[in-house]
């Protein structure tokens, strides 16, 4: 009997390699990492979605995943998409392929994404064992996939031994890149902190409404919008790829 990531990878086209083509795509984004590594709260940058499966097409964008510090989410969102703009690699529609793509944002709070999952979430599972982490401050990478191995061990049905863990890891790390910051910087933050704490409050109160406005109407299971997290995710296959997969199980 085939398992579940048997039968999950060709449905989404997911390989065990990146081609070349995909290579690139990772190349940019460490690129595109030392534009915004400055920003205050930064805590992690990683790949998601179809190239961090390494199921991309000619048309695909670079979906990131980014976490920052409590208080941190909106400024930290703001200035990256301002960062993406006046690079021009932020996707547009129309204009995807090759491009920056941010649907979602989440603070260090509670990194516990089980909290968010539908039932056999089988989807969400893999995506977070794919993320491909291209920066890391703080082992917020090792942390988040701690608070989450249980949950998409078992909905995955996968038991891997220690050996396998740390495997997953250093495969994921392949594509790391270290930041370097000047003590002064760090010192700076600290001074400024309850300054950007109100920066933060503010931006979110204009960002949730902006938003909101822009927000589709129909099904919104994929759409979470507060201040520790921020998932736009407009396009939600999780239920049908689940019913799916346990249906040909069951």
């Amino acid at each position: 009997m085939q398992t579940i990531l048997q039968k999950l990878e060709p449905i989404l086209g997911a390989k065990q390699i990146p081609s070349p083509e995909e290579k690139k795509l990772f190349q940019r984004t460490q690129d595109f990492i030392w534009y915004i590594g400055w920003i205050p709260g930064l805590r992690m940058v990683a790949v998601s979605n179809s190239l961090a499966m390494y199921a991309t097409h000619e048309n695909s964008d670079i979906d990131l995943f980014i976490i920052t510090a409590p208080h941190r989410l909106w400024i930290v969102r703001t200035l990256v998409l301002l960062v993406a703009t006046l690079l021009r690699v932020r996707a547009k529609p129309g204009d995807e392929a090759g491009k920056f793509c941010f649907p979602f944002f989440m603070t260090e709070k509670n990194m516990n994404l089980k909290e968010i999952a539908l039932e056999d979430d089988i989807y969400l599972a893999y995506w977070i064992r794919t993320l491909k982490p291209i920066y890391n401050q703080d082992y917020t990478y090792g942390r988040l996939m701690e608070v989450n191995r249980d949950f998409y061990e078992n909905t995955l049905r996968i038991h891997p031994s220690e050996e396998e863990r740390s495997a997953l890891l250093r495969e994921n790390r392949t594509f790391l890149v270290l930041t370097w910051k000047h003590p002064w910087a760090t010192k700076l933050w600290i001074f400024l902190s309850p300054i950007l704490s109100f920066k933060d409050m503010i931006l979110g109160l204009l960002s949730k409404w902006y938003i909101t406005k822009k927000i589709p109407s129909g099904n919104t299971e994929g759409i979470i919008m507060n201040d520790d997290m921020l998932k736009l995710h407009f396009t939600d296959r999780r239920r049908e790829i689940r019913d799916q997969i346990m249906g040909s199980i069951k």
